[in-house]
């Protein structure tokens, strides 16, 4: 699952579910043996550089499920965790384009609250919650654009019988703004 090219594209990161536990595996495109890269894993990004991985790992904290970001090298070097949460758990990792910080979809632990992007920088480990466009359902994913200031988010809006309805919009992580770019009808 959520299988992720590296930079060069010579290889696909992607989770998969070993019995009890899910890791991540990078593969060669070409073909040969997939790596395990870590386990208890939800799902990971490259970083822009291709030499480190980002992913999310849930932690059960005090009863609750939590869950934290964690960044591991690409060679075998150690995993760090950058970042946890408060009341939430996460999903979706994305790295900036410039490397310095990790954005995720999290999702609140009591149902019908909002979904939120959480964005960390991966060197001090400060992080902060955005609170996404109010009155719409879950945020299912998000990308970084070009620059380092703005996030594409996909975010449900309406279900009923017949289908459901949503948006791509763009938010700007400096000003708060958000603005949306399209909306999409799905049946």
């Amino acid at each position: 699952d959520y299988a992720r090219f590296s930079p060069d594209g010579a290889s696909i990161l992607f989770s998969h579910n070993d019995g009890p536990r899910t890791s991540l595996y990078r593969m060669p495109v070409a073909g040969g043996d997939s790596i395990k890269v870590v386990e208890d894993v939800v799902d990971g990004d490259w970083s822009p550089d291709g030499k480190r991985i980002g992913f999310v790992r849930l932690q059960p904290s005090g009863g609750k499920v939590g869950a934290a970001i964690l960044v591991v090298g690409v060679q075998g070097e150690p995993e760090h965790e950058v970042a946890q949460p408060e009341g939430g758990t996460l999903k979706g990792p994305r790295w900036s384009p410039d490397g310095h910080s990790i954005a995720a979809v999290k999702n609140p632990i009591q149902p019908g609250s909002p979904s939120s992007i959480f964005v960390a920088d991966v060197d001090s480990g400060k992080s902060r919650t955005i609170v996404a466009t109010a009155g719409g359902f879950a945020i299912l994913s998000l990308a970084w654009t070009g620059s380092n200031d703005d996030i594409l988010y996909s975010q449900a809006e309406s279900v009923s019988v017949t289908g459901a309805a949503g948006r791509i919009l763009r938010q700007n992580l400096t000003s708060g703004g958000t603005e949306t770019v399209f909306w999409s009808p799905y049946a």
